[in-house]
């Protein structure tokens, strides 16, 4: 098991107390939250449980890469999910991320890159 699998099993995430407010507004405003992560389907279980224990719930949608997709970039995947939620209607108005490849493609307002001095993921 990689470093990272064995992380993100161990659900010791912690929020970051404004990101976390700003998923809470939009949530209090009525807006529906997605969660477009670059993290395999098979980790899903310990991703939902990372997040409720960081205080995250009541998102509309969590997705996570297939675990099939071998893409070395995530930004084919992370767009063409927001691609897919404009297509059924619905107006991105705000992207954040701390990876470049989490907010290039498009579909969405504004974005926000949150620094992040320890990896990079194309």
């Amino acid at each position: 098991m990689t470093t990272f699998k064995r992380w993100v099993r161990e659900a010791e995430g912690v929020a970051l107390a404004p990101t976390q407010d700003v998923f809470n507004i939009a949530k209090a405003r009525g807006a529906d939250v997605f969660l477009i992560t670059g993290r395999p389907e098979s980790l899903r279980a310990a991703t939902v449980r990372e997040l409720r224990q960081a205080g995250y719930s009541g998102w509309k949608h969590l997705y996570l890469k297939p675990d099939a997709d071998t893409l070395a970039s995530n930004i084919p995947y992370k767009s063409g999910v927001r691609k897919m939620l404009e297509d059924r209607g619905y107006q991105i108005v705000l992207n954040i991320g701390d990876q470049e490849s989490d907010l290039a493609g498009g579909h969405a307002r504004s974005r926000i890159k949150l620094p992040n001095p320890f990896y990079f993921i194309p």
